[in-house]
Formats: C-alpha cells, sequence, structure tokens
C-alpha cells in the first residue's frame, strides 16, 4: 500500500505543475490542461483522505468531479474553436480584443 504522504507529495506536485503551468503559459488550449491538472490533483487527494478514513463516498465524490472537469474541457475546447474563427493564434491576449 502506498502511504497517504506519498499521495499528498503526489496531489501537491500535480497541483503545482498545473499552477505553474496558468501562470507561465499564454495559450488558450494549455491553460485548458492545465486547469484539467488543478481538478484532478484535487481528486487523488480527495480519494487519497477517503481511503485512510475508510469512506467509501469519497470515490463517488471524485467520480463526479471528473465528470464535471470532463465537461468544462469539452465546453473550453468548443469555446477555444469558436474563438479560433475570428483569430487564428490562441494566445489569450487576443481574445479579450474580441467585442460583440
Amino acid at each position: 500500500m502506498i502511504p497517504f504522504e506519498h499521495i499528498m507529495i503526489l496531489s501537491a506536485a500535480i497541483f503545482l505543475l498545473g499552477l505553474i503551468g496558468l501562470f507561465v503559459r499564454k495559450d488558450a488550449l494549455t491553460l485548458l490542461v492545465c486547469m484539467g491538472l488543478l481538478i484532478m490533483a484535487v481528486g487523488v487527494l480527495w480519494i487519497a483522505v477517503a481511503k485512510s478514513f475508510g469512506e467509501m463516498l469519497g470515490q463517488g465524490v471524485v467520480l463526479a468531479i471528473i465528470a464535471t472537469a470532463f465537461v468544462q474541457g469539452c465546453v473550453g475546447v468548443m469555446l477555444i474553436l469558436k474563438l479560433q474563427v475570428h483569430k487564428p493564434s490562441l494566445q489569450v491576449k487576443q481574445f479579450t480584443e474580441l467585442k460583440g
């Protein structure tokens, strides 16, 4: 069995990677992937905490989190594809110039 501390470190590393990606990268698709990393890191930690307390409810909550992240990703990709019609680049700065 993997110790709880190792799972916490893994979750923190994934969360930190996603957070750094949000601040460093500027294209919309990478930002969407980094937000997915943040959500998955929270899900990994949630399962670890639920397992340490012996609760099975944590797995159900994480399934809901994964479903929500999937919907967020689909909507995000759809918006990016629609915005790419107006601007050929995926840089977020160019999307702030859209009007109407």
